[in-house]
């Protein structure tokens, strides 16, 4: 529906201008032609309001997948060549994905679960009011999207213990579920559609980390560990956003005001809770180390 809208739009736009150019007269009043005019009018505006709800669609998924790509891009180049080089090692390399799982799950947490309260408010401020049915949906995603994001790191671990197959497979087996469930729930509704989207997610990443863990040597309670911090990160999170959402009802603020009311509560507190890690995390990467001369004295 989107792309035939954009093409009438097209076509009504080079219409337009031949007309002003004087390659095209003046249509006749000819009940053919008034037929045509009227049509063009109604792809017009069709394409006027389509376009719309189509970008806002298209920039939506845009967002979410570009932030995916982007940590999916910063695992890649940071972590595989760091991996590679222990691979051999399998305790050096478990506990090396035990702290990218940590550093993923501190960010991929807090914001799934402030997404999940405050849907409504993000959808309405950004999108507009139209979109507040979308807000269940959302929520719905937001666990299988978090559980995605987790898995964000287990491809490294393939790629650097030399079984990239174990990724194709896993992608391929996800890819067709996904494909089973929409085609199986697609005429139960959006939301329904989301728990089995949401569903195959979770299933996808507890089959992958599963599987990092049986090549590792990586233990669950390991795996629990690493999240833990992450976990308690985005209750602490999500209990900030519920109360700035509260704060916002309690007072009345409209969209788009709301949304500053409800994302900078969880904004101060992520920022208190991280400032000692992030603090020593800044001090490892620029520390000084000795010179070998030195050490060798």
């Amino acid at each position: 529906m989107r792309f035939r809208c954009c093409r009438d739009f097209a076509g009504v736009a080079r219409l337009s201008s031949m007309e002003s150019a004087g390659r095209v007269g003046r249509p006749s009043f000819r009940p053919r032609n008034l037929h045509s005019r009227r049509r063009a009018v109604r792809s017009k505006r069709n394409a006027a309001s389509g376009g719309r709800a189509g970008l806002r669609a298209v920039c939506d998924s845009c967002i979410r997948r570009e932030i995916g790509h982007t940590l999916y891009r910063i695992a890649g180049r940071v972590a595989l060549p760091a991996f590679a080089k222990i691979q051999d090692d399998n305790e050096e390399l478990a506990q090396a994905y035990r702290n990218l799982l940590d550093y993923i799950a501190r960010f991929v947490l807090p914001v799934s679960g402030c997404v999940a309260i405050a849907a409504p408010e993000l959808l309405s401020s950004v999108y507009g009011a139209t979109w507040l049915p979308a807000a269940m949906p959302m929520r719905i995603l937001t666990l299988g999207l978090g559980l995605a994001g987790i898995r964000i790191g287990i491809g490294t671990v393939f790629y650097a213990k030399n079984y990239p197959s174990l990724d194709i497979y896993l992608m391929s087996g996800r890819l067709a579920l996904l494909v089973a469930i929409i085609l199986l729930t697609a005429q139960q509704g959006l939301s329904v559609v989301s728990v089995g989207v949401s569903v195959v997610e979770a299933m996808i990443s507890i089959a992958g980390q599963y599987m990092v863990c049986s090549l590792i040597g990586f233990r669950l309670r390991d795996l629990i560990s690493a999240i833990l911090p992450g976990t308690r990160l985005a209750l602490a999170c999500m209990l900030a956003t519920a109360a700035g959402k509260m704060a916002g009802i309690w007072f009345g603020v409209k969209a788009p005001l709301v949304l500053l009311l409800v994302a900078t509560p969880p904004a101060a507190v992520f920022s208190w809770l991280q400032a000692g890690d992030a603090a020593q995390m800044i001090g490892t990467a620029f520390k000084r180390t000795p010179d070998k001369a030195v050490q060798a004295l």
